[in-house]
C-alpha cells in the first residue's frame, strides 16, 4: 500500500503482502505458504493448468489447449493469445482477473483508494485484463461504493522493481510485491 509517495509499513515492517490474502478456500492447489486459495496459489501456472484441464473440452480448437496438450501452457501464453481474441485465452484471463477484481473490491471498501498499481508478470497481460478486470469490479459495485475505477499498471518494469528504481521506496534492490495500492491517507 503507497501513501505519500511511499509504502506503509505494518507493524512488523513489511509493506503490500497481498500475495497471500485468501480468496478461495476450497481451492485444492496449497501454496507454499501453506494455505489453500491464497492470491498467489490461483494465479500460479498449476492453477492454470487445473483451470485449463477442466475447460479445455468447451475450447478443442483453440491454440491454448493445443500448448496444454503439448505441455508448453504458461500463464504468457494466456496474455498474447487473448490479445488475439482467441476464445479459450480469453475465458482464463477472465478467469483469473476475477480473482484480482475480488482482492481489489475488497481493498476499495475497506480503505480509501484513489489507484490501484498493478505491477509484476500481469502488468504485461495488455489492455484485455485491465479490461475484464474492470468489467467484474463494476458487477461488484452494485453499492457505488466507489465512484471510479483507476485500475492500471506501473510504468516500471519487473526488472526495474527488482533493482529498486522504483520511486516508492527509499533503497535499492527491494523485491516489490505484484499489487500496491495507492491510498488517500495513511492506514
Amino acid at each position: 500500500m503507497i501513501s505519500g509517495q511511499e509504502l506503509v509499513r505494518s507493524a512488523g515492517g513489511i509493506s503490500g503482502g497481498f500475495a497471500h490474502v485468501v480468496l478461495d478456500p476450497s481451492s485444492q492447489i496449497v501454496c507454499s505458504c501453506g494455505a489453500h486459495g491464497c492470491l498467489q496459489s490461483l494465479l500460479s501456472n498449476e492453477s492454470l493448468l487445473d483451470y485449463v484441464g477442466r475447460s479445455h473440452k468447451k475450447y478443442p480448437d483453440s491454440a491454448l489447449t493445443e500448448r496444454f496438450f503439448a505441455g508448453t501452457l504458461c500463464m504468457q501464453d494466456v496474455f498474447t493469445l487473448s490479445s488475439g481474441r482467441d476464445a479459450f485465452a480469453l475465458d482464463c484471463l477472465s478467469h483469473i482477473s476475477r480473482y484480482f477484481a475480488i482482492l481489489i473490491h475488497n481493498i476499495f471498501n475497506l480503505y480509501s483508494v484513489q489507484e490501484v498499481v498493478l505491477q509484476g508478470m500481469f502488468a504485461r497481460s495488455g489492455d484485455v485484463f485491465l479490461e475484464q478486470m474492470r468489467q467484474q469490479l463494476e458487477t461488484f459495485n452494485q453499492l457505488s461504493i466507489y465512484r471510479e475505477i483507476r485500475v492500471c499498471y506501473s510504468q516500471y518494469s519487473f526488472h526495474q522493481a527488482l533493482d529498486g528504481v522504483n520511486p516508492y521506496h527509499k533503497g535499492a534492490n527491494m523485491i516489490l510485491s505484484d499489487l500496491f495500492i495507492n491510498t488517500a491517507d495513511a492506514v
